[in-house]
């Protein structure tokens, strides 16, 4: 079983992996609690683009993966 702590590191691990204008956009939201149209306004991307951006970021996380270039794995 893991521990609090283990799930905690694995979850800063893959928020710290995401690319840059994801990682952006879930900070400005569940780090700095800003709002879309300010956070929007801040990085220059329109709310379509906000949307995208933390919906991939959601997605990534629950899976448990990051979105990026693929990485290959050794057998």
């Amino acid at each position: 079983m893991n521990s609090p702590n283990e799930a905690m590191s694995r979850l800063v691990k893959a928020i710290e992996a995401l690319p840059e204008g994801e990682r952006e956009v879930y900070s400005a939201r569940y780090v700095l609690e800003e709002g879309r149209d300010a956070t929007c306004v801040r990085l220059g991307i329109d709310g379509a683009e906000y949307d995208r951006r933390l919906k991939s970021v959601m997605r990534a996380l629950r899976r448990g993966t990051v979105p990026g270039p693929s990485v290959p794995t050794k057998h």
